[in-house]
């Protein structure tokens, strides 16, 4: 659906439709996964089939994006945010990686994770945390564009500049490390968010470890010692006979609040 409030919900076959066939859409609502509304309620409706006849002629409809969530001029975008792209028909990946950027507002790119989720359905993730008050664009070349179908866009750029939230200052999350297993190596440390969006990763020779501007939410630690300084967990081999590296993490959840750093975590290492 283009958005919570909308009614239209747009299918997109994954193969061609001949015209000989005659095919049958039907919106289910007599089983559990039937379509609710938006106080789950099950929808019932006697007219929930429709058919229609395919076409081997191609689709001359224009190539659109249907659906971004980002509003021109909007602020207070978390630093970790990933963005979703959804057109209205199939895209290559290539041509979607060629017409869409993602820049600071002075025109420099920003290193960016281009995932392409089904075939008109696109995830840009940049590679690092965004950076706090600053803003941002994202351009889209829609003049440009072509579908797998051949159809291009009659819309002109798509531009959409944000900015990111302030980062919480003075937020820190520190301990120390107890290892009696007596091996010698570095210490690396890596702090998970349980939704997987906010990743920091520490390293350390001696035993106090420490991340800093870690930003609000619920946490996982995890920590390994790295005997041979190659930033790489490894793991044993049957021959030659090599033990795993040391891997410990953290049973409870670190919480992270607003004004509160979290100090003396005390990781215990042992054999």
């Amino acid at each position: 659906m283009k958005d919570k409030s909308s009614k239209e919900v747009i299918l997109i076959s994954k193969d061609s439709m001949f015209q000989k066939d005659k095919w049958k859409v039907t919106a289910t609502t007599n089983f559990e996964n039937s379509i609710k509304d938006l106080s789950k309620n099950k929808i019932s409706d006697s007219n929930n089939i429709a058919y229609f006849y395919g076409s081997d002629e191609k689709d001359t409809n224009k190539l659109s994006l249907i659906n971004f969530e980002i509003k021109d001029s909007t602020k207070e975008i978390e630093t970790d945010k990933f963005f979703l792209f959804n057109f209205n028909q199939a895209i290559s990946y290539d041509e979607f990686k060629k017409r869409v950027s993602l820049k600071t507002i002075d025109d420099k790119e920003v290193n960016s994770e281009m995932t392409q989720i089904q075939s008109n359905f696109f995830k840009i993730k940049p590679q690092a945390l965004l950076n706090s008050r600053s803003w941002y664009k994202i351009k889209i070349d829609m003049n440009k564009f072509t579908s797998l179908e051949g159809n291009s866009s009659k819309d002109t750029t798509f531009l959409v500049r944000f900015s990111t939230k302030s980062k919480a200052e003075g937020l820190i999350v520190s301990g120390q490390i107890i290892d009696s297993t007596n091996l010698k190596g570095k210490y690396i440390l890596e702090l998970t968010s349980t939704d997987r969006r906010s990743k920091y990763i520490t390293s350390t020779l001696d035993r106090n470890w420490k991340f800093d501007n870690v930003l609000v939410g619920t946490y996982k630690l995890s920590i390994y010692l790295d005997e041979n300084l190659n930033n790489t967990y490894d793991f044993g081999t049957f021959y030659p006979f090599k033990t795993s590296e040391v891997f410990y993490y953290l049973e409870k959840e670190i919480k992270v609040n607003s004004g509160w750093s979290i100090e003396d975590i005390i990781l215990k290492i042992t054999k």
